[in-house]
């Protein structure tokens, strides 16, 4: 058996301390890693999406509006360990795990995917959810924490809109505080 982990945080917009981290530090983030993988792999629109709405501001604007921008699987190591690092000085934000056990042929197929997906750079559609709606996620819609229904099926998810404010304290609920490989707290 070996394990998919869900890593995901509630952004840390409304503490001005922060205002000029990258924009998912601000709205936060969720992604998946492999076990035995270093890295975190995130579905996020690239950052042509971002420079062509304007600034980061106005970006979030029209996010906020529920368009639709083209999205794909990055590798968003970087971002998570710099949540996990403000964590240690901010307690408004924590990154948080669940691990998922499946057998060692899933595993394969599962990473396989993921990894097709992230060296290809195939798009899906990206949009903020719909409040207290999963009308994005039946139209095939997706936003970073509704991704890995992809892999994980939606069952699986701790919160199946999407909705950070709602997914994050059910990823509390449901799994344990992340932190790197080789940092102990």
């Amino acid at each position: 058996m070996k394990r998919i982990f869900l890593i995901g945080f509630q952004g840390i917009n409304r503490n001005k301390l922060f205002k000029n981290e990258p924009i998912l530090i601000r709205y936060g983030h969720v992604g998946i890693q492999f076990e035995d993988d270093e890295v975190i792999y995130a579905f996020r629109p690239d950052e042509k999406a971002e420079s062509e709405a304007g600034t980061q501001d106005q970006f979030i604007a029209r996010l906020k509006l529920h368009e639709q921008f083209e999205g794909a699987v990055f590798d968003d190591t970087e971002i998570f360990l710099r949540a996990y690092e403000i964590s240690q000085q901010d307690t408004d934000i924590t990154v948080w795990e669940i691990s998922f056990e499946i057998s060692d042929e899933d595993f394969a197929e599962k990473r396989q995917q993921v990894l097709q997906w992230y060296s290809s750079q195939e798009t899906f559609i990206y949009a903020f959810p719909i409040k207290d709606s999963d009308e994005h996620v039946k139209q095939g819609i997706d936003n970073c924490a509704t991704f890995p229904r992809r892999i994980l099926t939606i069952e699986k998810l701790p919160e199946n809109t999407g909705n950070l404010a709602k997914y994050i304290p059910q990823m509390k609920l449901l799994g344990k505080k992340w932190q790197p490989k080789g940092k102990s707290e």
